[in-house]
């Protein structure tokens, strides 16, 4: 009961983060709820590192928040709390807190969570190797905000990928396989990045715990394909993302979706469904589409997998 309760926790916790429209007093609902869940945990580890993604999750919003759960966590680890791999995890969880208040001081801590993780026994070398292929990813994603694409491109093919195939993690390794896709795709490399989306589509295929990351997935390929004037492959993937876009409505890439869906019905002419794809949208979708689709070429990226 104690484990499964846990793992409901990370799950709202990731969609959540995906999906859900953070006004004050939402973002208050859903974290008292997480944690009168939280609280029902009785072991100690899987409390602790439930406290740690509630955390995490805090960090886009409130970073004083989010370091009281860490160390609530720590209290809640006790002496456990001084292994080299629990060690690695509060200085990871620390580096996310960082992340966009204190970009150096981000990094710093990520490679200090290396530093400990790369060291941990084979007890909880999985679990640690998760956290260093997330670790790099971020420390990437700083490096991409500075101006550094190639070398984001090269962390996630020489670091995190490799890390992902060694604990056999295909959602992670799919979701990177599209990080790589996307910073392709962003600096033209039009074909490439094409053969790594189809690598995350295999990996992501039929999951329906990945429902998200196959839908964002199957828009950014689109937009490739768009970008490369492969209109075919863009309506087959458009034609995939509506599909997807019924199950997940309040998907933060809806209007992205909308945006470049337009696009592919504009670019073979079809004014009709063009059209028709911004009615269906809701007002505040359409506005959002319209400002994205007016611009003459946009990127997109997922939030980094931190």
């Amino acid at each position: 009961m104690t484990e499964k309760l846990g793992l409901l926790v990370l799950y709202w916790l990731f969609i959540i983060t995906w999906g859900f429209s953070q006004s004050k007093d939402n973002l208050k609902h859903y974290n008292d709820s997480l944690y009168r869940q939280i609280q029902q945990i009785q072991e100690h580890e899987a409390k602790a590192q439930a406290l740690f993604d509630l955390s995490f999750f805090w960090s886009d919003y409130d970073t004083a928040k989010a370091f009281s759960y860490i160390r609530e966590a720590e209290n809640v680890l006790g002496g456990r709390g001084n292994s080299t791999y629990y060690r690695g995890l509060k200085t990871f969880y620390r580096a996310s807190v960082y992340f966009d208040t204190d970009p150096a001081k981000a990094k710093q801590k990520y490679m200090e969570a290396e530093g400990s993780l790369k060291g941990v026994g084979a007890e909880k070398r999985l679990e640690a190797s998760r956290y260093r292929a997330r670790l790099w990813g971020s420390y990437g994603a700083l490096l991409q905000r500075e101006g550094k694409a190639h070398e984001y491109v090269e962390i996630l093919i020489e670091k995190v990928i490799p890390l992902a195939k060694s604990i056999a993690d295909s959602s992670l390794l799919g979701n990177n396989y599209q990080n790589v896709a996307m910073n392709l795709m962003n600096l033209g490399d039009y074909k490439n990045a094409d053969d790594y989306y189809n690598k995350a589509l295999q990996l992501l295929k039929g999951k329906k715990e990945a429902l998200e990351g196959r839908f964002t997935l199957f828009i950014n390929a689109a937009r490739n394909a768009l970008l490369h004037k492969n209109y075919r492959k863009s309506g087959e993937f458009i034609d995939s993302a509506a599909v997807l876009a019924v199950q997940v409505p309040n998907s933060s890439y809806i209007p992205i979706y909308h945006a470049v869906s337009g696009s592919h019905w504009a670019a073979v002419k079809n004014h009709e469904k063009q059209m028709h794809i911004l009615k269906t949208a809701s007002p505040q979708q359409r506005h959002r589409a319209t400002r994205i689709w007016s611009q003459p070429y946009f990127l997109i990226n997922l939030p980094p997998i931190r």
